[in-house]
């Protein structure tokens, strides 16, 4: 990320959710400020993050945090009608690979808007923790091998439909949790919420870990090794 020019990012439901469960949000809000990109949410994010969870029990304190972060202007919820796009993009994804001629649903709401908003505003940046939709954009025969892997048996591919996602999607630069809290660590960013130092850029991103972010152990010694 570079603080020079102005720059959008798009957010899916997991990567907000993996911060602010790890109560990290705000190094988010500070790498925002920084940084002086825009932060925007569709609103199927929202409802996934905030109006749903606020009614359930054991998510309602994550909730209620993300809900802070957008009445504090961290992001800004774009409300816009993105029915067509949502439709077309369902529809390449989620009849992308069969099991026998079954079709196998790889991506739900928020992700379909989050990459939906992407087109609309012309962004080339999103940030999303969920290995499947990152697949579909970076490395579509790595996703069926994954996809494989986690249904225990052989799948087809429409190669097609996923060549047009790649296609809409080209230019596209995918981030994580773990690569924005290291941008904001190197930002010297942290305080007051982790003391800046290797150890906390540790905890911080393994926090992402086991919060959800599809990030191995090998690349956070990556991460680490960077900060030496």
């Amino acid at each position: 990320m570079s603080g020079a020019a102005k720059q959008e990012i798009i957010f899916d439901s997991s990567t907000i959710i993996a911060v602010s469960n790890s109560c990290i949000i705000n190094i988010l809000g500070a790498l925002k400020k920084n940084s002086g990109a825009g932060f925007v949410i569709p609103s199927g994010v929202e409802h996934e993050t905030v109006i749903r969870p606020l009614s359930i029990k054991k998510f309602e304190l994550n909730a209620v945090r993300i809900k802070r972060a957008i009445e504090s202007g961290m992001f800004e919820v774009d409300r816009r009608g993105l029915s067509g796009l949502n439709e077309r993009i369902s529809s390449l994804a989620n009849n992308a690979f069969f099991a026998g001629n079954n079709p196998i649903e790889l991506i739900q709401l928020g992700e379909i808007e989050s990459l939906a908003l992407m087109i609309k505003r012309n962004a080339k940046i999103l940030a999303i923790d969920e290995r499947t939709a990152r697949l579909i954009i970076e490395n579509p025969k790595g996703l069926k091998s994954l996809m494989e892997r986690r249904h225990g048996v052989r799948l087809s591919a429409d190669w097609s439909r996923l060549n047009e996602l790649r296609e809409m999607f080209s230019g596209t630069t995918v981030v994580r949790s773990t690569e924005l809290i290291a941008s904001a660590f190197r930002r010297n960013l942290f305080m007051p919420e982790l003391e800046q130092s290797r150890q906390g850029l540790e905890a911080a991103l393994f926090a992402v870990k086991f919060n959800g972010c599809a990030v191995t152990t090998s690349e956070i010694e990556h991460f680490l090794a960077d900060e030496k």
